[in-house]
């Protein structure tokens, strides 16, 4: 409870700050602002054995994002990262999330495609950070340190872009968490 009163006083204070940020131009949906904070790491598979192909035909650990809010999602100077410490890790390509929707990116570091970030997930633990980046200073938008993680299992909010986390034996990339 006091977990949840803490979380709730930070985001009005976020939110408080926003309001108060003056520009030259009106902030688009793309742009540090409410919409950014509706983007929550959902679900992610952090040993991936024999679970989950990408495109290239291989068993990849990924990150799944997700749209908590009734609109699309603009994601235009993003960055996902496996250190909050370097929060330029990776630029996410510049794409739409749709309202409710999923957005999975494998982390294989190889450049396999537009979605394959430039970092692997350790599964012995690590840290994962979604950032934006604005007038040269990065915001962070969702965090998660995590722990070590069994194989082909993987971790994440249930329900979909809530509080709680949860192991899935059976992963759900790209789909609501069961």
């Amino acid at each position: 409870m006091r977990y949840d009163m803490q979380w709730t006083f930070l985001v009005f204070l976020i939110v408080l700050m926003l309001s108060c940020i003056s520009c030259d131009e009106p902030l688009q949906p793309s742009s540090f602002g409410t919409s950014k904070l509706s983007i929550v790491i959902n679900e992610f598979l952090a040993s991936n054995t024999q679970t989950n192909i990408d495109e290239a035909g291989e068993y990849d650990d990924w990150i799944e994002l997700y749209n908590t809010s009734d609109s699309s999602v603009l994601l235009q100077n993003i960055y996902l990262t496996d250190s909050l410490n370097y929060p330029n890790r990776w630029r996410m390509p510049d794409t739409t999330i749709a309202p409710r929707g999923y957005l999975l990116v494998w982390t294989d570091n190889q450049p396999q495609g537009k979605l394959h970030a430039t970092f692997r997930l350790d599964k012995e633990g690590e840290q994962i950070g979604i950032f934006v980046q604005q007038d040269g200073e990065f915001s962070v938008i969702d965090s998660l340190t995590f722990r070590q993680q069994r194989s082909d299992t993987s971790y994440g909010r249930f329900p979909d872009g809530e509080s709680q986390w949860s192991f899935f034996p059976a992963p759900t990339p790209g789909a609501g968490n069961r």
